[in-house]
């Protein structure tokens, strides 16, 4: 990479820069060539095809002269860039350049440099935001944590710990609301084969932590054995008591209820002779599923 950049460095110093009135100059001969270039080539007269050849021409001088301000964006941007080397932050800030020397109107009377930084730096951001990040964040969010982040490391060096949210948003001019909105993209997104901690490689993968919403083989057979096992034991009570077990539970699709509730619903007498039974109900099932258990062993 080095090697690439040193090279454009090189190529681009060989275009000298430009003077104030050569900028006005080409600037107008730019604006000409940019209207003309939209009209059909056979209707020009001969003045108007040399005007759209002295445009192109114009447009190339300005565009090398400045090659060099386009990597010096580029370095400055570069450091913040995970996923983009140099060469592709370059190639995204000349595309913002040849924008730059297309709109660029030299009778307002600004230097084309302090024109054309705004739109290679608008090039560049935007190539880091849309491809720096697993998942994309709206620009005014990228540039809130970029702002937010410098001065959150400029304070700390200073004072020793993080900034409150309020002086964050005080000092960045960004409302609290919206900081707190961002700071969960701050770090972006990490690979679940990531260790839960990155500095002991015996601790689980990230992935392994995952809790599953579904029933492992193992879990699975413990359920069927659990219900074959209820779906033997029901039997052994009496009628009142199966009545009692399958309401409190929710067995045999009944929903299941309290045993007040139970007691209101079959109207008896009182709500002990229901607890009564559920314990009686309860008091079977744990003999005959210890008699099962000796039987199986």
């Amino acid at each position: 990479m080095a090697d690439t950049v040193s090279f454009l460095m090189k190529q681009a110093g060989r275009f000298p820069l430009l003077t104030p009135e050569q900028e006005l100059m080409l600037g107008r001969r730019v604006q000409a060539w940019v209207e003309l270039r939209e009209l059909d080539p056979a209707g020009l007269t001969t003045k108007q095809k040399r005007s759209l050849r002295s445009g192109r021409r114009a447009f190339e001088k300005m565009y090398l002269s400045n090659i060099r301000l386009v990597i010096t964006v580029a370095a400055k941007y570069a450091r913040f860039c995970k996923t983009l080397g140099m060469e592709d932050l370059i190639q995204e800030g000349c595309i913002g350049l040849a924008r730059a020397v297309e709109k660029f109107d030299a009778e307002r009377g600004y230097k084309f440099s302090t024109y054309s930084y705004w739109w290679i730096r608008q090039a560049v951001t935007r190539a880091i935001n849309q491809t720096d990040r697993s998942i994309r964040l709206p620009m005014d969010a990228t540039d809130a944590l970029r702002k937010v982040g410098r001065f959150v490391t400029d304070y700390r060096e200073e004072h020793g710990k993080a900034p409150s949210l309020e002086l964050c948003s005080e000092i960045s001019g960004i409302s609290a609301e919206r900081i707190k909105d961002f700071l969960p993209h701050a770090q972006g997104t990490r690979s679940l084969d990531d260790r839960a901690k990155a500095d002991d490689d015996q601790t689980s993968a990230l992935v392994d932590l995952i809790a599953c919403d579904r029933e492992t083989p193992w879990e699975h057979a413990e359920q069927e054995d659990r219900s074959r096992l209820i779906a033997d034991l029901l039997p052994k009570l009496t009628g009142p008591q199966l009545s009692v077990i399958n309401s409190h539970w929710g067995l045999n699709g009944h929903p299941p209820m309290t045993l007040r509730e139970i007691s209101q619903s079959s109207k008896r007498s009182a709500w002990e002779s229901t607890r009564q039974l559920n314990k009686r109900a309860m008091l079977r099932l744990r003999q005959h599923a210890g008699v099962v258990s000796r039987e199986a062993s």
